[in-house]
């Protein structure tokens, strides 16, 4: 990460001045490649914000910038802006880097119309907002704090198929790739990547139940512990993507594109959703038995929903966060630890209505990758020795346990703060990630 100033047209790095003709994005990225002979991936403001065309041109009276030339995630730093906004962390026993702490600060300062900010315990470090915060904005919508993973979420399925009747070791050698095409009749584009996981730390999971922590809740869902369970993350893939892209030019959204945007992002959501439904099936497919299986919920943790509050119209930013408005809520770990199936309690309204998505990262992916430089094996290892499907081993340790936060301590800061009643904990047998060629 490399951090250089701009003032009147100039361009300085290590103290070396460079005159621009024009400020754009262009002439930037080409004077940066040239200075420092690589190209930057992205440039952003020191608060964090990404840098486009139409906000550079803008600028009159200089500003400081950031750039990476690799895949480090970007931390924003303390910017000088003077507003009284309310920001509530949920933090106690989970550790929430300091860095985490001040890009939630920064950009609750920087981005027009936030009147409310929450930080749930899985906080961490991200592409110019933090993953795992919510924001309540007054009048206008960001479309590039939710990105282009439009409706990613959870679905969770109770299989009838009962446990030990399942060689996870024999279907690991031997399933096909469930992300094939998948010939359906849609009016949506994309078609071709519904029922595909993706890459990232998207899967999907088959787990047991460990211990029921509330057997009333537990029964009156109906569940059954001698049974599997699926757990699918994933979301709207390119489809939400090239909703993004139509707005890369359009940082803040008010009136009518703000309609026009909820629409097609409405319907990513169904998109997301539908293709974890696929995703599921196809699973379950490989498993070669007659298996019959219900959802039990499927929850959001990347998108936006609108709310009148006060007589003000509020449009609720939720960036790797939960609605707690759903009636129950899954929270994963890692491939290497438990989930847990969870009731949210009134009291989360105190907290945006929101819940944590996850555990949360801990170490960068490119820090991950430096164990797999040092042939690491023991970093990619998790204690329930569960079968793992992952044919991209840049992936395997990109995602391993190690990478990501404890969940036992953020399921605590919930219970502590009397926001969640946990029904069952649960952990992986068998998690799919992807096989060789698949689209990514």
């Amino acid at each position: 990460m490399i951090r250089i100033n701009i003032f009147q047209n100039t361009l300085t790095g290590n103290g070396i001045p460079i005159i621009l003709s024009k400020i754009n994005l262009d002439i930037l990225k080409k004077k940066i490649k040239n200075k420092f002979k690589k190209k930057p991936q992205k440039i952003y403001f020191e608060s964090g914000e990404e840098i486009f065309d139409n906000n550079i041109c803008k600028i009159k009276n200089g500003f400081n910038i950031v750039f990476t030339l690799n895949d480090n995630v970007f931390i924003g730093n303390d910017i000088d802006i003077d507003k009284d906004i309310p920001i509530k962390l949920i933090v106690s026993s989970s550790y929430v880097s300091s860095d985490a702490v001040k890009q939630l600060e920064n950009s609750a300062n920087r981005l027009e119309g936030v009147k409310e900010v929450y930080g749930m315990p899985d906080l961490h470090a991200g592409n110019g907002c933090p993953v795992g915060a919510v924001y309540y904005i007054e009048d206008v919508v960001h479309p590039h704090m939710i990105g282009s993973d439009i409706g990613c979420g959870m679905a969770f399925f109770q299989l009838e198929t009962k446990i030990n009747s399942i060689n996870f070791k024999k279907l690991g050698k031997n399933i096909k790739s469930i992300d094939g095409c998948y010939n359906i009749n849609s009016d949506h584009d994309f078609k071709n990547q519904l029922g595909t996981i993706g890459k990232g730390n998207h899967f999907a999971e088959i787990q047991i139940v460990t211990e029921i922590v509330d057997i009333n809740l537990f029964k009156e869902l109906h569940l059954d512990d001698r049974c599997y369970y699926m757990l699918v993350h994933s979301g709207s893939r390119d489809y939400g993507y090239s909703i993004l892209n139509t707005y890369k030019n359009n940082k803040i959204l008010k009136g009518n594109d703000i309609t026009k945007y909820m629409e097609k992002h409405n319907d990513a959501l169904k998109w997301a959703t539908f293709n974890r439904e696929l995703i599921a099936e196809r699973l379950i497919n490989e498993l070669k038995r007659n298996c019959s299986y219900h959802k039990i919920t499927d929850i959001f943790h990347n998108f936006i929903e609108f709310k009148n509050i006060d007589n003000k119209n509020i449009w609720i930013h939720r960036k790797g966060a939960t609605s707690a408005d759903n009636e129950i809520v899954i929270i994963p770990g890692s491939r290497g630890d438990f989930s847990y199936l969870v009731k949210p309690c009134p009291n989360t309204k105190n907290f945006g209505q929101t819940l944590p998505h996850g555990a949360g990262r801990k170490i960068s992916r490119s820090s991950a990758l430096i164990a797999k430089k040092n042939k690491d094996k023991q970093f990619i290892n998790n204690k329930f020795n569960s079968i793992i499907v992952c044919d991209n081993s840049d992936l395997l340790y990109e995602e391993a346990p190690k990478t990501y936060k404890n969940i036992k301590n953020i399921i605590s800061d919930l219970v502590e703060q009397n926001l969640i009643k946990v029904i069952a904990i649960l952990q992986p047998v068998f998690t799919y990630k992807t096989k060789k060629d698949m689209p990514q």
